[in-house]
């Protein structure tokens, strides 16, 4: 099994942390990038509510353990990272 991380900035909110580790945050990541490479960007908007999206959350892979493909086993695991 493969194993992403995925680092965020440290000045994200609480509520998009939470939504970045959503199963459908996820599963879009999965989809739009085939593959992960260390040093990859994924700029990504979360939802914040009431029909309100964010600004792209900027996220960075910093590991890649295993395939670089993704596919829907991928794990995708979050990390914070000094801005």
């Amino acid at each position: 099994m493969t194993t992403v991380t995925v680092s965020y900035p440290s000045d994200v909110g609480d509520w998009a942390r939470e939504q970045l580790r959503t199963d459908h945050v996820r599963a879009y990541l999965k989809r739009s990038n085939d593959r992960a490479s260390e040093g990859d960007a994924w700029p990504v908007a979360v939802n914040e509510g009431c029909g309100v999206t964010s600004d792209d959350v900027p996220l960075r892979v910093e590991v890649v353990d295993g395939d670089p493909v993704l596919d829907e086993t991928a794990e995708l695991r979050f990390v914070e990272r000094e801005n």
